[in-house]
């Protein structure tokens, strides 16, 4: 290396010094990198690829019973009976999305702590007086509806590649209505269509690219305040591709055994970064969003 380069490489790492010393280099990526409220987040949701319904692969994703010892420490610890009801799984859905909604403010800045089951989640967050990301309410929720016999997993919402800001749902089966719906527990959001029929992701997901009534209940909030984004757009950013564990259970998330399927458009393998993971890449949503 001659003294020309030696010298600029200097300066290049004296400056990327100063601003992680100072915080400015956190806060411009943050900033580049995040939710942009004027940016057409739906033009690039409309000329996203097709799927590929002709794929074939091995997932199959399963759910733990709610007999297991974990999710019968949970239902218990929490009263998950009384506060779920006897009702139907609809109804089972919507008491617990409102009890994880106003039992823990949403505070997006906070990392999660290393052990992510809705256990300890809950209690790091009572203990510390600090509020979670919308992984941890989704988790929490989702472990929750499994200890009461609902199927339930976490799912990721994630944009395409030009943005790192993502966001994190439940979706949750309704047997008596052989079907998924969407739950957000950080906003206590779930949508129906023009019809009155409760949508799942795949279904707002179109909606969005067909520009389709997509109505929010009544109760969406945002720490019982006003929603702080718009919500849809916002949702247009991070419907462009998914991911969820293959196996949904008590504590999965921070599992060394976590297996992760993405479901990306065809031609599409962002997130495939570590060849030595586990997680795998599909493109077939009738593989992804398959019924339990």
């Amino acid at each position: 290396m001659n003294k020309t380069a030696k010298r600029l490489l200097f300066i290049s790492l004296g400056v990327i010094a100063l601003l992680v010393t100072t915080g400015a280099a956190f806060n411009w990526f943050m900033t580049s990198r995040s939710y942009d409220p004027n940016y057409d987040y739906l033009s690039v949701l409309k000329s996203s690829p097709a799927y590929d319904y002709t794929e074939k692969t091995d997932v199959i994703f399963s759910y733990e019973s709610k007999d297991s010892a974990d999710l019968t420490k949970l239902r218990e610890l929490s009263a998950l009976n009384a506060i779920a009801g006897t009702g139907t799984d609809l109804e089972k859905s919507q008491k617990l999305l409102k009890w994880v909604n106003e039992l823990i403010r949403h505070d997006g800045s906070q990392p999660l702590p290393a052990k992510r089951d809705a256990i300890s989640l809950i209690e790091y967050a009572q203990s510390s007086g600090q509020g979670l990301n919308c992984r941890g309410l989704a988790i929490i929720l989702s472990e929750s509806l499994l200890s009461v016999g609902v199927k339930a997993r976490f799912v990721e919402l994630l944009p395409r590649d030009f943005s790192s800001d993502s966001h994190v749902v439940t979706l949750a089966y309704l047997s008596e209505l052989d079907q998924w719906v969407f739950l957000d527990p950080t906003y206590q959001a779930y949508f129906v269509d023009g019809t009155g029929h409760y949508l799942d992701i795949a279904e707002i997901r179109s909606g969005l690219i067909n520009d389709s009534v997509l109505q929010a209940n009544s109760a969406i909030n945002y720490n019982g305040g006003p929603v702080d984004v718009d919500y849809l757009h916002y949702l247009a950013k991070n419907f462009y591709r998914f991911a969820s564990p293959e196996y949904s259970a008590f504590g999965i998330d921070s599992s060394p055994d976590r297996k992760m399927i993405s479901l990306n458009p065809m031609g599409n393998n962002d997130g495939r970064r570590n060849p030595f993971s586990k997680n795998q890449i599909i493109h077939n949503p009738d593989i992804f969003w398959a019924k339990p």
